[in-house]
């Protein structure tokens, strides 16, 4: 059972026992609401869950639990039918009808049994009376540790206790393996809280009880706005306090965006996370980061008095509280940790990762269950610190032919083997991340590969899956799943649900639109402003710098990578960066599994894991960052036909709105090699609204690769992938005339010869490019006399909505090369930057402008060199 909430209204509940045609010995029982859909169902937002046990029957299990989940009651017709029950007598029917408030994280119960002969009897009546007032339940999450060896490890099951004196009712079924569950506690109200809770009691085989866990395990609001939670009988209940190894907190109510667009109501959730038991000692800890600041969460907003989608939500998690409702907040216990040291692991820190007496609770997925940002799903442990998703089963590829999967167990966990699985995927090896019984992964479409009979492994390696020998091209072609197993005798006992790659290779989505507060604003009312400006009326606090170091870590902070900057001042924890490569020289920037590195390779976002903001960043390793070459390389200044790899990062701002009034101009930085290297691009995310008043404008014209020099008879600048005869990016520019597109094409459109027109353009105005496109247009040829002009820079914007006025001039975007108007030159215009324009939704309209600039008029001793290539790039998602 996913979800489980509680709270009652009087229900009249018809059970009709009636014959089968099968058999003089089997009876088929239906159960019948002869009431109105709109007494089932209160309104939009509530669900119905059916719980129903039956007791006594022979070769059954006792209890016999069945669940049915209904969105409204029309979906059964009022009936529902459990057929094949053998006749016999003192047979006891329990139902409970669950009714689920999503939009409040409220439910209503109502209960009613009986006991029965099947024999002759036809019909049953029962009642099913409300047992409380609206209430609430809370996920309970963590591990219990009873003090001796080995931990409990079997079935979970939770009783719920009627008030008419028949035996406890099962509503709960899960699994606890070497402690790590996952339960339910019901809210109790009243002054002295007199609703019951749950019993939960570990099973063995056959459903022998193996020990209880909590009996009346409940939770009471409490004057400090937070809550009690309380286990033991009603008049000797006994208070789990919230310590350093016990959490509480609290998701108001949201709305999830799906992936086809749509929201899905995403109820209200109380959390208590740790270690329970009487075996937990001052080792086991559960931490949290800090926050100072909130952060916003992808894909969830809160709800507005309209009960629609308002701001996204928010998350901050802050020891001292008085944190508002509205945001997801730490409530109670648990160890604050700084951001910077909770990602970073430093040595000092309580919660280590990998520690096998700790949890930590990851602040970005607390819009998911407490299993995601726990990273708990037995028997398996989460191997990520802070990719988007939470990673259980890690595929990597060597980029040869040889894919390694690897996973990692929970503490204490002891399994015979894994059983691993396969099917073909379109959406670079993702599973889906949902979970699932192993017994459906074939009903997924997997196909069983490889069953490894060591209990102790950590990974596999594969060259081939489903037939196909893996190679660059198709290895993240499959998706995975992985299942671990105990055998009893000759049977196969699966434990736990299986895992998914929930993506192999990086995580990372380019196209999402930050994680900015909503006191995160800027407002652009100065004429001329720039990028790299502090945020305020004439900048977004962009920053530029030059990679002149990377260096793997040993433990305890192998998740990381350190980069060298030039300079970080301009960067802080938890700030996404982007790297690109710039230039190469001799293909010196080396490779990363079998992808050759240069100009035009995908660039790299990261989130700032660490940085002293003076020399260094840590960001999460698994990046061609980590096959970039020595440091000497990277010092390097660029020179045509010289060994160098320049890389730079770029700071990319976050927003929750960004305005810009009338005629204002956002600029970039012209992109520098030598003195204060760096610039080219403007780049930011906007998780509301970006709106462009009449006249306003982004424009890093002329901003790109610098056009070659006079006298040179280069076909572009020594940036780029620059071999001794100084051509561009693309194609050398020819004869001694102007240069022409010569590498001025940018990375991916076609450079030309000199003296002809400029290379291709690239459009797209559709999701078909997988990967942002941040190049630079490249710079004009000279002649032996003139020079070429600067190349376009790069655009790079993603918003959640776009607003553009309808008053002229429209706003525009703009990465045009440079123009050589010299009379009787030869030089030849500057190639076209790249626009990435990311909006899920826009009105009004778009001026996008990525034009080549015109060569020189000189007609001697070849045609005139005209513009550079174009690239230019739009998503509308």
């Amino acid at each position: 059972m996913k979800r489980f909430s509680f709270n009652l209204t009087l229900l009249f509940l018809m059970i009709s026992l009636v014959s089968c045609t099968r058999g003089t010995q089997d009876l088929s029982v239906n159960i019948r609401f002869p009431i109105s859909e709109s007494s089932l169902v209160k309104n939009s937002n509530e669900k119905l869950m059916i719980i129903l046990n039956l007791r006594n029957v022979p070769n059954r299990p006792n209890p016999w639990l069945f669940e049915y989940e209904f969105d409204s009651s029309t979906q059964f017709g009022n009936v529902i039918e459990i057929p094949g029950v053998p006749r016999a007598n003192g047979i006891v029917v329990q139902v409970l009808g669950v009714f689920e408030d999503e939009s409040l994280g409220t439910m209503r119960l109502s209960y009613g049994g009986t006991q029965v002969n099947l024999t002759t009897t036809e019909e049953v009546q029962v009642n099913l009376i409300s047992q409380n007032s609206v209430t609430r339940a809370a996920e309970i999450t963590g591990r219990y540790l009873r003090g001796t060896s080995p931990e409990y490890s079997g079935k979970l099951a939770g009783y719920f206790p009627p008030p008419d004196g028949l035996p406890p009712m099962k509503v709960w079924e899960g699994e606890i393996t070497a402690g790590w569950f996952r339960a339910i506690a019901l809210e109790s109200t009243g002054t002295a809280g007199t609703n019951p809770g749950l019993d939960f009691v570990v099973e063995g085989p056959g459903g022998v009880p193996l020990g209880t866990l909590f009996q009346n395990l409940r939770f009471q609001a409490n004057a400090s706005g937070g809550f009690d939670l309380y286990t033991g009988p009603m008049a000797l209940a006994t208070s789990i306090p919230f310590d350093n190894s016990l959490m509480a907190l609290e998701k108001p109510a949201s709305l999830r965006k799906e992936s086809d667009g749509t929201l899905e109501s995403d109820s209200a959730r109380i959390s208590f996370v740790g270690f329970f038991g009487p075996g937990v000692t001052a080792e086991n800890k559960v931490c949290y980061p800090n926050m100072t600041t909130p952060e916003a969460l992808p894909g969830l907003f809160a709800m507005n008095a309209a009960g629609g989608a308002g701001d996204p939500l928010e998350v901050r998690l802050n020891s001292s509280g008085g944190v508002a409702t509205s945001k997801v907040r730490w409530l109670a216990g648990g160890v604050a940790e700084t951001v910077q040291n909770f990602y970073a692991n430093a040595a000092a820190i309580n919660c280590k990762l990998g520690d096998p007496n700790t949890l930590r609770v990851r602040h970005d997925l607390v819009g998911y269950s407490a299993e995601e940002y726990l990273g708990v799903r037995p028997p398996f442990r989460d191997q990520s610190v802070l990719e988007p998703y939470p990673v259980f089963l890690k595929g990597d590829f060597d980029g040869t032919s040889t894919l390694t999967l690897t996973w990692k167990p929970l503490p204490g966990v002891s399994v015979d083997g894994f059983e691993l699985y396969a099917k073909p995927s379109s959406s670079g090896g993702g599973g889906g991340g949902d979970v699932q019984p192993c017994q459906d992964l074939l009903q997924q479409g997997y196909s069983p590969i490889a069953t490894i009979a060591n209990g102790a492994s950590t990974s596999h390696t594969l060259t081939t899956v489903l037939g196909t020998n893996l190679n660059n091209s198709n290895w993240s072609n499959f998706s995975f799943g992985l299942c671990a197993y105990k055998d009893v005798g000759t049977l196969r006992k699966y434990v736990g649900n299986y895992i998914q790659t929930q993506c192999l290779g990086s995580c990372v989505n380019p196209f999402n639109v930050g994680r900015a507060p909503s006191t995160l604003n800027a407002t652009l009312s100065n004429p001329t402003s720039n990028f790299t400006a502090a945020v305020g009326s004439s900048g977004l606090g962009g920053a530029y710098g030059k990679v002149t170091n990377v260096s793997t870590l040993s433990s305890p902070y192998d998740h990381m990578v350190s980069v060298t900057l030039d300079s970080a001042s301009g960067f802080s924890p938890l700030d996404e960066v982007m790297f690109m490569i710039v230039s190469e020289g001799i293909d010196a920037c080396g490779s990363y599994k079998g992808q050759n590195l240069g100009p035009g390779t995908s660039p790299v976002f990261a989130r700032v894991i660490d940085t002293d903001s003076s020399t260094y960043l840590k960001v999460q390793k698994g990046s061609w960052l980590e096959g970039l070459p020595a440091n000497s390389t990277l010092t390097a200044t660029p020179t045509a036909g010289m060994s160098h790899c320049f890389v730079q990062a770029v700071r990319v701002p976050q927003f929750r709105n960004v305005t810009f009034n009338s005629n204002v101009v956002l600029l970039g930085s012209t992109l520098q090699f030598a003195t204060t290297p760096g610039g080219g691009v403007v780049a930011f995310r906007v998780n509301g609204t970006l709106q462009m008043a009449d006249g306003s404008k982004v424009d890093v014209s002329q901003q790109g690769y610098p056009g070659a020099a006079g006298s040179s008879y280069c076909g572009a600048s020594a940036a780029g992938d620059a071999p001794a005869t100084c051509s561009g990016i693309n194609r050398a520019a020819q004869g001694s005339g102007s240069g022409g597109a010569g590498g001025g094409a940018g990375v991916f459109a076609n450079g030309s010869d000199g003296g002809v027109d400029g290379g291709d353009s690239l459009w797209t105005n559709n999701n078909s490019i997988g990967y942002p496109m941040i190049s630079f247009g490249g710079g004009g040829g000279a002649s032996s006399s003139d020079a070429g002009g600067k190349g376009g820079g790069a655009i790079f914007i993603a918003a959640e909505k776009y607003v553009g006025s309808t008053t002229a001039p429209t706003p525009k975007f703009h990465v045009n090369g440079e123009d050589v108007m010299t009379a009787n030159s030869f030089g030849g215009g500057g190639g076209a930057g790249a626009i990435n324009l990311l909006f899920k939704s826009s009105q009004g309209p778009i001026e996008i402008q990525a034009k080549g600039g015109d060569g020189g008029s000189g007609t001697s001793p070849s045609a005139p060199g005209n513009g550079g290539g174009r690239l230019r790039q739009r998503y509308d998602l």
